[in-house]
């Protein structure tokens, strides 16, 4: 019932924020919406954090394409940021990072690692002929 409720919702703020009718949302629409009060006292009720529209706008466009968010993406980046799922896939990737973290300083102790006595995550990250 309560996804139900939160997908009309989001569903309407985002017909509401697309004030060209094109089914996609624009950079300029998205900014514009979050500047009125009423948009962003229901981003707050609905426990996202609109505090930074251009960081919230760049996560909901997933796809990526150009300046503009289709309703689909709206939708489910919404779903994701909200509250306690926020929370939950921010310890996933801080753990994903961590065993990542692990395995290349324990693939560069085994060999991969340069010989010098600099920190061999340093000299990866500070290193821009190994950025591809």
């Amino acid at each position: 019932k309560q996804n139900k409720t939160f997908l009309t919702e989001m569903t309407k703020l985002f017909k509401e924020a697309n004030v060209s009718n094109t089914g996609t949302l624009s950079w300029r629409e998205f900014r514009n919406y979050l500047q009125d009060e009423r948009a962003q006292a229901f981003f707050a009720t609905q426990q996202l954090d609109s505090f930074d529209a251009r960081t919230l706008f760049d996560v909901l466009n997933s796809g990526g394409a150009a300046d503009e968010i289709s309703m689909d993406e709206f939708i489910v980046g919404c779903q994701r940021l909200k509250g306690r799922a926020r929370s939950v896939e921010l310890i996933a990737v801080l753990n994903e990072t961590r065993s990542i973290n692990k395995k290349l300083r324990h693939f560069l102790t085994m060999g991969g690692a340069p010989s010098n006595s600099v920190d061999p995550i340093q000299s990866i990250c500070t290193d821009s002929s190994l950025i591809p």
